[in-house]
């Protein structure tokens, strides 16, 4: 995400929207890369079903070189479906750009406990099942 510019001022606005449903949503910040001195202001926004869950803003290029490097972002979300919404402004002047690489993930959970139990149970009838018939066909053995 990001821009760059020549010639006068420019704003610029960018946006990406993520829709799932349930889980747990992963952003990864990975990188940046800068034209000239990158930007006059930038703001960065995550607004989760329209409310605003983190808002950045920055007014020097090396804040926000430290903010878009290696950043991973947990943001929690709601049953259901979620609609996530990344937004990135800035203005700039003439010759200079900002922009950042990313990731993004959803997780859904899975009811390991819930289901582990219940697995564990069916695993030991099969076996009571099965020491009962080896039983029963060593008792049928005996009485040839």
């Amino acid at each position: 995400m990001g821009a760059g510019g020549v010639g006068p001022s420019l704003n610029y606005q960018e946006n990406v929207d993520f829709k799932f449903n349930d889980g747990t949503f992963l952003l990864d910040l990975i990188s940046n890369n800068a034209l000239g001195t990158g930007f006059d202001s930038a703001q960065f926004k995550i607004l989760l079903n329209g409310s605003v869950v983190d808002i950045q803003s920055f007014a020097s290029l090396s804040v926000a070189q430290a903010f878009f490097s290696n950043n991973l972002i947990d943001i929690p979300t709601g049953s259901g479906l979620n609609n996530i919404q990344i937004v990135f402004d800035e203005t700039m002047s003439g010759g200079e750009g900002f922009g950042f690489d990313y990731g993004a993930a959803n997780f859904s959970d899975t009811p390991l406990p819930a289901t582990f139990p219940l697995f564990a149970t069916g695993l030991g009838a099969m076996g009571l099942l099965g020491r009962r018939r080896k039983r029963e066909a060593v008792a049928g053995l005996a009485a040839v």
